[in-house]
């Protein structure tokens, strides 16, 4: 039995009937991605009909936009997409982007820090906090001495 026919045989035959400015719709092309897409514009001068839309893709955890321009020339194989189609398949690209954001104001702030501490060590500003630790000086043959006295 070949794919075609399983999902044939299980699936309900759904037609768009009419496309209007602001339908959403999901869109499938021929290297297996799905587009979602909100129409923008539906013209049509009598003999040409043109939708325009701004089409969304997803992979992993990134979303692509683009704009759309549907010419009646060619078949595209569309269905109608729901919000809440919307919301599952991109929540997730929203929170993988804003724990991206996250990570960037992270960056940021050390990056800030970092600059602010060297510019106190050029200006001086930080030069009248640091100091020289405490130490003693000693020749190689004193230092050996003093290692040969508590050996």
């Amino acid at each position: 039995m070949q794919t075609k026919q399983i999902i044939q045989a299980s699936a309900n035959v759904i037609r768009i009937t009419k496309l209007s400015k602001g339908n959403i719709y999901k869109r499938f092309d021929d290297y297996d991605y799905t587009y979602y897409g909100v129409v923008t514009d539906v013209l049509n001068d009598g003999t040409n009909t043109i939708i325009t839309s701004i089409e969304y893709k997803k992979s992993y955890s990134d979303i692509s936009v683009s704009q759309k321009v549907i010419k009646g020339e060619k078949d595209f194989i569309i269905f109608p997409a729901t919000i809440d189609e919307l919301q599952m398949e991109f929540q997730d690209v929203i929170d993988s982007k804003n724990k991206e954001i996250e990570t960037k104001y992270k960056e940021i702030e050390i990056s800030k820090k970092l600059i602010e501490h060297t510019e106190k060590l050029l200006n001086g500003e930080l030069q009248k906090e640091l100091t020289t630790p405490e130490f003693k000086e000693l020749t190689q043959v004193d230092y050996n001495e003093r290692l040969e006295a508590l050996n």
